[in-house]
């Protein structure tokens, strides 16, 4: 009789799967004794990979995972996990390839399409990850009226979405993916106190619905409610302490606070865990120039140009510096970067400011006032598009611009897959 086939054999992969989330170093121990009769088994190799990612040990997980690809390189799952060790090893754009590959083997996969918007967030593609997101609603949605109502509001239809969800919930009163929609049908309706109040009904609930969660810390720190968004970030902490998401959410909400000291402390410990985030190390420098740590800030600064070259921030967080001077190799990229027709908005905006500083630095008083012009033309479009009314930006000392928070916001509660 094949081993895989007793009892003893199916009993102790089950055993090891019941203690993947408490206790992963037991799980390891057990599928590491299934191994030895069976060491090419791939659901004891599967778990393996899973209870060594879970214990921080990614390296190992990575050298399982590799095998597995070789056994089983049609299964979605597969690369999936690969995809969040990736992660976790800072290996970004791998892990998108592996996440990519994940969703094409099975387009229904949603947490491989929550994972891919992730990590596309991570590197600050927007766009694809508006779209990764959107699948991964579409694929958790089973309620026509839910599918309808997510469709509304991608189409910028809040209302309508109000429509279908309102007599829904009267039938349907625990629903909390619907409470949720609504709640995002107001936030997009400018109704931020109803939104909040519909999140909060959210979580009580369904305490442990993380999404819901996250956007109601979010939406908490946008009302300038810092302190109350800080607690339902240790909330989400709680539950998933390594979650950049949440540990940057956190940060960001004690920077609001002008407690600098402690979102370092916050950035540092997401840094360390995903080192590969522009985001992070932008913010990451803000708090340390805040503190007059102005070295450190330019560091931080360069570290999330070498990771995403195109960061119009990121320029002008180095050019806004009193004690630094753009060098030369900076204004050459700033120069490169401008001329690729991807740059826009308020990155390219930005970017001719930190132009405009280097020019002005130089005595170049004509070519910076020519820069500066540029930026702020930049700037009143977008702001007329966004109020329907053109806002003044007569110098560049009116600009102010905040790094963005990573946001993931779009999730459902989710079902067992």
């Amino acid at each position: 009789m094949n081993t895989e086939d007793t009892d003893e054999f199916k009993a102790a992969l089950t055993e090891a799967k019941a203690l993947l989330r408490a206790n992963p170093a037991s799980a390891e121990s057990h599928v590491r004794r299934v191994l030895r009769d069976s060491p090419e088994h791939p659901d004891a190799l599967f778990l393996l990979a899973l209870a060594l990612r879970r214990q921080g040990k990614s390296f190992a997980a990575r050298s399982v995972l590799d095998i597995l690809v070789q056994l089983q390189p049609q299964r979605s799952a597969v690369y999936y996990e690969m995809g969040l060790t990736l992660a976790k090893l800072g290996d970004n754009a791998k892990a998108i390839d592996s996440l990519r590959t994940a969703v094409d083997l099975d387009p229904d996969f949603a947490p491989a399409w929550q994972a891919l918007g992730d990590q596309l967030t991570r590197m600050r593609g927007k766009n694809a990850a508006g779209r990764a997101y959107a699948k991964y609603q579409a694929a958790e949605i089973r309620s026509p009226v839910l599918r309808d109502a997510t469709a509304a509001l991608r189409e910028d239809q809040p209302d309508r979405a109000r429509d279908l969800l309102v007599p829904w919930i009267d039938a349907n009163p625990a629903d909390v993916n619907a409470i949720k929609l609504l709640a995002d049908a107001a936030i997009k309706s400018n109704r931020l106190s109803r939104a909040g109040d519909l999140l909060a009904h959210c979580l009580e609930i369904a305490p442990d619905f993380i999404a819901a969660r996250y956007q109601y810390a979010v939406l908490l720190m946008t009302q300038n409610k810092a302190r109350e968004a800080i607690a339902q970030a240790d909330e989400l902490l709680a539950q998933e302490p390594e979650d950049l998401f949440f540990r940057n959410l956190k940060a960001a909400s004690l920077i609001r606070l002008s407690a600098y000291s402690e979102a370092i402390i916050e950035y540092a410990k997401s840094l360390e865990i995903f080192p590969n985030q522009p985001g992070a190390w932008l913010s990451y420098g803000h708090a340390l120039k805040a503190l007059g740590r102005h070295d450190e800030a330019i560091s931080a600064y360069r570290k999330a140009l070498s990771l995403l070259s195109g960061l119009g921030e990121a320029y002008w967080s180095l050019a806004n510096l009193k004690t630094y001077r753009l060098q030369r190799d900076e204004t050459d990229a700033i120069v490169k970067q401008l001329a690729r027709r991807e740059i826009k908005g308020e990155n390219r905006a930005l970017m001719h400011f930190a132009l405009g500083k280097a020019f002005e630095d130089d005595g170049r008083y004509e070519d910076s006032f020519g820069c500066y012009r540029q930026g702020n033309d930049i700037l009143r479009s977008i702001v007329a598009v966004r109020h329907g009314r053109v806002a003044s930006a007569d110098s560049k000392s009116q600009v102010a611009v905040h790094a963005p928070i990573l946001r993931r916001t779009c999730g459902l509660r989710q079902s067992k897959r």
